[in-house]
């Protein structure tokens, strides 16, 4: 009677076993659910990409921007006009204006130039300076705009 019991109870426990696997599998197995479908597809963007630097000089509502292309803009800050492309790409170290709003100090890839902005022209360009390898520092005017520091 006991082996009787015991085959009994193995049996109960292989068809139980049976039934949970069967469950999982068939849950494993149902149809997934149906991915949404597109909304609408993107055309274009609005507005335009960051710029990556944005010098402002307050004494004639300008700025030089270096925009996301990697070129070299003087913007009139009242309505955002370019008003001239100093560098169309290069890899720019620091950019900044005189005191006075008269200069424009560009360190260009391995140049620094100097830039008259009433006539946004190049007034001078220092190229090769000491072997220098890139920019680390910062460009500044003294106080009274006649030297250019730059590191």
């Amino acid at each position: 009677m006991r082996r009787f019991y015991v085959l009994l109870t193995l049996l109960l426990l292989v068809t139980t076993s049976g039934l949970v696997l069967s469950q999982q599998s068939s849950a494993q197995s149902a149809t997934p659910t149906p991915t949404p479908e597109i909304a609408f597809a993107i055309e274009g963007e609005i507005g335009r990409a960051l710029p990556q630097k944005i010098v402002y000089d307050p004494t004639f509502e300008r700025m030089a921007v270096i925009d996301a292309y990697n070129r070299l803009l003087f913007v009139n800050a009242l309505d955002y006009s370019t008003i001239s492309v100093l560098h169309e790409r290069g890899s720019y170290g620091d950019v900044a204006f005189s005191h006075d709003g008269r200069w424009l100090a560009v360190g260009y890839n391995f140049t620094m130039e100097l830039w008259d902005t009433e006539s946004v022209s190049l007034v001078a360009s220092l190229t090769n300076i000491g072997g220098i390898r890139q920019w680390v520092g910062t460009i500044q005017f003294t106080p009274d705009d006649q030297l250019l520091i730059f590191e």
